[in-house]
This record gives structure tokens, C-alpha cells and sequence, in this order.
């Protein structure tokens, strides 16, 4: 099943210290991809961590 809707919606957060983070719906499933980038390692995966946190809280409610 194809979310047609989804495939449009892009979704990017700038951070003050430089970092991003990006948040695509995935055209085909019920799913997001979240990416981000920042001066570390440990904080694009911390940034992605909670993004992620977030989204899940939407879809239980």
C-alpha cells in the first residue's frame, strides 16, 4: 500500500549549534526515517534518539 500523502512531507529542525535533523515518512510504509548530523557522532545519534522518542509518543497518543 502505497501513503501518497506521506511522500510529500519533509520535515527538517535546524539546531543553534549547527546540528540538523531531518525527518522523512516513508512513501510506502507507516514508518519515519529521521537523519541528523552535528559536530559528533554521539550527538547526531542523540538528536535521532530523541526524535525518534517523540514520533512514538504521537503514534501511542
Amino acid at each position: 500500500m502505497a501513503y501518497p500523502l506521506a511522500s510529500r512531507w519533509l520535515i527538517t529542525k535546524h539546531r543553534d549549534d549547527g546540528a540538523w535533523v531531518l525527518i522523512l515518512p516513508d512513501a510506502s510504509e507507516p514508518n519515519f526515517r529521521v537523519y541528523a548530523e552535528a559536530a559528533s557522532q554521539d550527538r547526531a545519534n542523540e538528536l535521532v534518539h530523541r526524535y525518534m522518542l517523540r514520533i512514538g509518543a504521537l503514534k501511542t497518543g
